[in-house]
This record gives structure tokens, sequence and C-alpha cells, in this order.
């Protein structure tokens, strides 16, 4: 197949895009540094192991260094790491050997990673599930394999802290980022990357920061959890095994040792994933570093508790941390005295508040921190009852209401402390979620527990919040009502109001100074007024949407069975893992998602109502919803459900990026089209040599190679007249001017169905940047066309293409938000002023339209 001309015109059935190889793609250090600090985690992967003389190979073209690996967990910092192309990218491997005889089977462990920039906020986490290591005949035979359907979850924050974005990456059985042949682990950077390539076009601009030369502090944590027996990760030091310090779920006398102070990004969400982890710690340098380095990071400690000379552990009767039964000490104790201090607390009617009972509050927040440290690390050793621990969350909330009290009167309460009361709560519930054995009535009872503590984040937010403290209670809000509803507590409408009440609170607080950049006045205290105008204005409404708590799917779609649907189709193992791992992250689940079991406060009942259809069904493989409405029958994907008040308009809205939005009491349903055939689709362009990656907001990436790559969204077409799948699928290419409203490509069944493939910007965060300069923007998703108010119309070029080092230098200097610039020009010869869009990850011409 000839490579890609995009002036030449094609005949249906080819496939207008030609796929390269990878080896010129633009790198980021940052990828190399996430190898380089899974490849220390998968050395001290399996207890009693350790890896070839303590050290792990860091090699390329002129550069090779062995860090060492202390008995403590420390590794000794490499520096001058090279970033430029011309001593390229280093690779990462290592071998590992067993200490003494192990139980033949299979281990599993979970790994994550930290890398922290010294001296900035810039900073990316990662956790791969599972990797498994065989052993055999003692543990003298190891082969390690990662299991199908595996994601590498990557959380990624920019240096000014003022963004932060999450992603799955496909890791699938061979051809991932991480793997494992024998004993030997490596650690590729080009499949890293490819992945990363058009799978999250939006968190490249976090990547990117990471080419800068800095100084960085990682961390490296891994926990076991499967095999026939519990084992150890160390080091040998003259034959004699030293095992590594763990991190902690709490850890008073060491709270750096604690899994939610090495995990913080995105309200500490991959802490939940270590309980009791080996730990390594290490640095590195950058040639041509600015800045000084941190100092070498102190060793973790599993030294938590004081001795208090006798039952200091607790046990069957309870000691100072609680028995079996939850008796008189650890968290019930600690439950008791936090009571007994909020009974003390007495707040003003009116008037300020008094300096001795803000003490009081804060006295208070510290015993509340005593009773979340207490009472996961007993729920997770099994020592604490179920009822025990839920009074130990009523004794949490307390602390909320009064923390929500004093605020409303006018009293300064530090977010810090708010935060992580909130988290506390998450913490117990999530603890009670992964023990499992919740009654009915139990689980009942931590919804009604998160209900109230949703009410008092209401009450947190007043006319002085700031958007920082707004941001930071929905975040966490959010985490209490996903563990809640995790837990099997049922979504009542008390705790559906409520957080759209809280909702509501952040929206009075936070649009009015949006619409005030837009040239808007909102009245956020008439309900009516404030619905209509969110209904007039993409930007708000999408602004107000950001404030609404989001619901998870109730049964999340199924990887093994897009997975087999796709090879049924002829995609190859591996690369049906990685489209399966874009499409089960990317596309929600609507089916069973509902309050209270009211047929009219149901997910489908809001996609139904709001095209005026009978009623919406669904694919359980693909989730792909099909709404027979009244003048066209459309095939559609949900990209997200969210719990919104009353002053969010009920019917069908447009977001800025042209995605619908569907609500009806108080259920709020993100759409976008979707291929009638998901899987046929996939198939076809893999079949072709492309890689295909499905985003969240429901647009399509096609890797090209070198750094290229296209990116485009399904028309809302109809597709009415035919069923079941596609069968074979043909594609016809655009013809005449790129700039034109109906230049598209169209993808053609056997069965009769046609839909187009439109052109869509690449990096999502452009709609920010957009509105963030006080300008309205929406886009039409049955023409693509972008219309930026007071600048023009605009459609997107198909294909985003990679930098250039002139390009670079623009964007360098030209900077307008969020990591994108725009440069003026006539790119097709017509007249009128196009726009190359240029970030981090490439450039897309916007083609001007009259």
């Amino acid at each position: 197949m000839n490579s890609l001309n995009r002036n030449q015109p094609f005949s249906k059935d080819t496939v207008v895009i030609v796929k390269r190889t990878h080896t010129s793609f633009k790198r980021s250090l940052l990828v190399s540094s996430i190898a380089f600090g899974l490849g220390v985690a998968g050395a001290v992967q399996a207890g009693d192991f350790t890896f070839t003389n303590n050290q792990v190979a860091i090699n390329s073209t002129g550069f090779s260094q062995t860090p060492t690996l202390d008995s403590n967990g420390v590794i000794s910092r490499v520096a001058d790491v090279p970033k430029t192309s011309s001593l390229g990218i280093p690779g990462f491997s290592f071998g590992f050997a067993k200490n003494g005889t192990l139980t033949n089977g299979t281990y599993s462990f979970r790994v994550g990673v930290v890398i922290d920039d010294d001296n900035s906020g810039r900073r990316i986490e990662a956790v791969i599930q599972t990797v498994n290591i065989e052993v055999s005949n003692g543990g003298d035979t190891l082969t390690g394999n990662i299991p199908t359907g595996q994601s590498l979850q990557l959380i990624g924050r920019d240096d000014t802290s003022s963004l932060t974005l999450l992603v799955s990456i496909a890791n699938p059985s061979t051809g991932g980022p991480i793997s494992i042949d024998g004993a030997n682990v490596s650690f590729s950077s080009d499949n890293l990357i490819s992945r990363i390539k058009g799978a999250a076009p939006t968190f490249e601009t976090v990547l990117n920061e990471f080419g800068s030369s800095a100084h960085y502090t990682y961390r490296i944590v891994t926990q076991q959890i499967s095999g026939p027996e519990t084992v150890r990760f160390g080091t040998t030091q003259a034959s004699s095994f030293s095992a590594l310090p763990r991190i902690q779920t709490t850890c008073t006398l060491s709270s750096h040792s604690q899994a939610n102070e090495v995990f913080i990004l995105n309200n500490k969400q991959l802490a939940s994933n270590f309980s009791l982890a080996y730990a390594v710690q290490g640095q590195f340098s950058v040639v041509g570093a600015a800045g000084s380095a941190a100092a070498a990071p102190a060793a973790f400690s599993e030294t938590c508790t004081a001795s208090s000379g006798g039952g200091s552990s607790g046990g069957s009767s309870g000691g100072s941390t609680g028995g079996s039964s939850g008796g008189s000490t650890g968290a019930t104790q600690a439950a008791t005295e936090l009571s007994t201090a909020l009974d003390g607390i007495s707040l003003p009617a009116t008037g300020p508040v008094p300096e001795s009972t803000l003490t009081a509050i804060s006295d208070a927040f510290t015993k509340a921190l005593t009773v979340t440290e207490q009472a996961t690390q007993q729920i997770n050793a099994g020592t604490l009852t179920n009822s025990a621990a839920i009074s130990a969350l009523e004794a949490l909330n307390r602390t909320l209401e009064v923390a929500s009290s004093a605020r409303q009167r006018g009293a300064s309460v530090t977010q810090s402390s708010v935060t992580a009361s909130l988290d506390g709560v998450s913490d117990v519930i999530g603890a009670l979620k992964d023990k499992g054995n919740l009654t009915s009535a139990e689980k009942s009872q931590v919804g009604s527990v998160a209900q109230t503590t949703l009410g008092s984040s209401g009450g947190l937010i007043t006319s002085t919040s700031t958007s920082a403290e707004v941001n930071a209670i929905i975040s966490a809000s959010t985490d209490v009502l996903t563990k809640t509803l995790s837990a099997g507590a049922p979504l009542s409408t008390g705790l559906a109001d409520a957080a759209s009440a809280l909702t509501s609170k952040a929206m009075e607080r936070s649009l009015p100074a949006l619409a005030t950049s837009l040239g808007l006045t909102l009245n956020v205290g008439n309900t009516e007024q404030l619905k209509a105008q969110l209904a007039a204005n993409p930007v708000l409404l999408d602004a107000a949407l950001r404030h609404a708590i989001p619901l998870s799917p109730t049964t999340a779609l199924s990887q093994a069975s897009i997975i087999s649907s796709l090879t049924a189709k002829g995609v190859s193992t591996q690369d049906a893992e990685r489209i399966a791992a874009s499409i089960s992250s990317t596309i929600s689940n609507p089916t069973s998602v509902g309050v209270d079991g009211q047929t009219s406060r149901t997910a489908l009942n809001a996609i139904s109502s709001a095209f005026g259809a009978s009623s919406a069904t669904i694919d359980p493989t693909t989730g792909r919803i099909t709404v027979p409405g009244t003048t066209k029958t459309m095939s559609l994907q949900a990209n997200g459900m969210r719990l919104v008040p009353a002053t969010i308009p009920e019917g069908l809205s447009k977001l800025p990026d042209g995605r619908m939005l569907a609500v009806k009491s108080g259920i709020a349903v993100e759409l976008t089209s979707a291929p009638r055939d998901v899987a046929g689709f996939a198939a076809a362009v893999e079949g072709a040599g492309f890689d295909t990656t499905f985003r969240s907001n429901g647009s399509v990436a096609i890797a090209l190679g070198a750094g290229e790559h296209f990116s485009g969204a399904f028309a809302f077409d109809n597709v009415a007249g035919a069923s079941g799948e596609c069968g074979s699928i043909g594609f016809t290419t655009p013809q005449g001017s790129p700039s034109a409203e109906d230049y598209a490509f169209k993808m053609t069944c056997s069965n009769g169905i046609e839909q187009r493939v439109l052109p869509f910007v690449g990096n999502g965060i452009f709609y920010a940047a957009v509105s963030g300069q006080g300008v309205a923007v929406e886009t039409n998703r049955d023409t693509g066309v972008i219309d930026i108010t007071g600048i023009g119309k605009f459609k997107p070029s198909f294909f985003v293409q990679p930098l250039q080092s002139a390009d670079q230098t623009w964007l360098n200097q030209h900077e307008v938000s969020n990591g994108i610039s725009f440069r003026g020009g006539d790119f097709n010869g017509d007249g009128r002023t196009d726009y190359e869009m240029i970030d981090a990850n490439g450039k897309q011409i916007l083609y001007g339209l009259p």
C-alpha cells in the first residue's frame, strides 16, 4: 500500500491511512523515566528475590549506568541522564533470582511508581494491577508473564499544579510497555509512547513537560496480591538477605511511610491500591538540570506505633488498636473521644466564632485523623466489627457537620483539614468495601452517612470559597459517593439529591466569574433563569457539569467480551487487548444506573426521554446505544453519567466539543455518536495496519507512526433500516476542499448502513484554552465545524503532525493557554485565514470557513 497522498482521490474499500513504523516518534524524557521506575520495581518483584548485584542496567548508545540499591530501599542517584535524541532513549533491563527455596506456583503482584520534580509541581503516578511470576523447581526456574487485558493507569500533574490528568494505557501480554521473557524484565519506551500517542493526546500536555532538564525523585512500590505463600522483597549483601521496608495504610510515627503520602494526585486516588507494600526510592538528574536536587529521600519505616509496654498492637481481646470485638480501645475509643470533643463545641447563633471554638474544631480534626487511621487499620486487619466501623464513620461525619456550621458563620476553617476529613470518610468506606461483608442494613447505614457527608460538603462552600477550595471539596465528595456505591449502598433519593445540592452550591460560587468573562450576568438565585442561560451557552453548561458528581457504571463493560468480539474478526490478541482497554475505560455502561429503583430516574430513561424515543437499548459488549428517534435512529455511546441539580436543563443540550447531554430527573448522560459496529470498524482499520484508540470525548485516534496521527469523530447519522453487525466494511475518502462542510470519510457496511467520520481536534484541552480566554465555542459533529464567537468558523484537518524545531520555537514564544498556541496563515490557498493549533503533541490545521 502506498504512502498517503492527501490530495489523491481514493476508491471505495480503500483505507486511506498508511501505518508507518514508530521509530521516529517524538519521545519524552518522562516516558523513559517511567520505564526506569518500573524497571526498579520489577527488580524487587517476588518475595525473597534479589536482582543481580542489586543493580539495574540502564543502557543506550554512549551511556550506561547501574545504580545500586541499599538494604533500606534507597537507590543511589543517577546523574547526567541524557535527553538528546543523539544518545537515544535508555533501555532498562535486569534479571531476577531466588533467595532460598520458594513454594512452586504463580505469584501475582501490583506495582506502582511515582516520579516527582524536585523543584516544581511536575509529577506523575502510575499503577499496573497484575504482574505474575511462575515459580517452579523451588525457584530454580522463574518465568514471568503479564495477564491479558492489562492497563497502565497514569495520573500526571504539570509544573504549576494547575492541570492534573488521568489516563489508562494498554499493557498487553506481549508488545506492551512492560514485558517479561523468562526471568528477564525489559521496558520499552517505544511501546509506551506508541500507546500514549493518539490514545491520550491531552495527557501529552503533561508528558512533554518532563522533557525539561530537571532533578527528579522517584518511588516504587509493589504489593503481593496472591500466591501459594506470602513472599518478601529485598536485597542480598554478603549472602545475607534483608527485606525492604514497606509503606502502609497508616503509620503514626512516620507519616511519609503511608501510601497516601506516596500517591497524592487526584485526591490520592492510587493510594488505595497499596495497604502494605514493599518500597524503593531514588533520584536522577537530567543533563542541564537547573536548581538544586533534593536531599536523598529518608528511608521508609515500618515502625509506626510506639511501644506502650504490652498489648500495643492489639489481639483477640483488644489491645491499643482494638481486638476482634472492636472493644473499648483503638478505633472505638478514638471515635468516642472525638464524639466527646464535638459535644463540647458550641457555636454562636450569630456573630463571629470565638477563637477558643476554632481551636476546639482544630483539635477535633486532629482526633478525626486518629479515628481514620485506627478504623482503616483495624478493618484491614479484621479486628473491627462493621457496627463499630459505622460508628466511627458517624463520628467523622459529625466533624464535617461542625466545620460546615462554623464556615457558614464566617469562621476560617482550614481547607486541608476539611479535605483530610472527607478523605477519612472515603478511606473508612473503602476499607469496608474491600472487606466485603456488609449486610443490606449496614449498606444502607453507610449510604445514610454518605448522604449527610455530602450535605456537609455543600455547607463548606461559602461566598468566600476559592475555586481551588470548591474543586477540592467536589473531588473529595466524589470519592465518598463512588466508594459508597461500590460498597453496595443503594443510590437512594436522599443520597442523589444531596449530591445534586452540592453541585448547586459549587455552581453558585464558580459560575459567575466565568459568565463575566463571557460578557454575561448570571442570576444564580433564580432556577429558571439560570437554566435558560445554561441551555443557551454550551461553555457555561460544560463548566456547570464539571461540578456535578459523576456516577460510575453499576456494571462495567467486559474487556474479555470485547477482546473475543475483536479476535473473531481477525484482530490479533495484542491489538484486541489494546482496543478493549480503550473502549472499556472511555465508554460508560448506563445499564441499571438509577435512583432508588425508580424507572423515571435512570440513565437509559434520560436518554430515551431526551430524544423522544420509546426506549433506548444497549449492546452489552461494546456499550453502543441505539436510540429509535422520531426522525432517525442513532447509534450512540455514553462517555459519562452525573447527578445534576434542577438548574441543569432537561432534555437534550450540546457541549462545546459537540457532545450531547441528555438530562432527566437529576441524571445527566454525556453522549457521542458511535460506529454501528464498533468491533467491525476497529477490525477494518487494524486490518489495514493502523493502531486504533477510542477516546473519552467520543473521538477516535489512529496512530500513523513518526509522531503523526489521525483524529476523527463519527457524525450523528441515521442508522435505521438495518440490523445486526455491519458485515464487510469499506471506506470512501473525502473529495474536494478539506475546508468544505461536507468533507468527510464515509464508512459503508454491507448491510446498507453508512456513517461519516469527520475531523476532530486532537487535543481536547483546546476547548478549555479557548473558553478560558472568555470566548464561547461550539462544535457541530454533523459537519466537524467549530464556531468560535467573534473569531470565525473553522474545520480541523484530519491529521495531527509532529512538530519541527521552528514549530517548537513558536510554541515556546506564543503559548496562549494550557500549552497551546495558534499560528495564522493560508494553508490551503483559498484566500482565507487558517490557523495551526500547536501544542506539545503536534500541530493541526484549523481551516477558515466563509
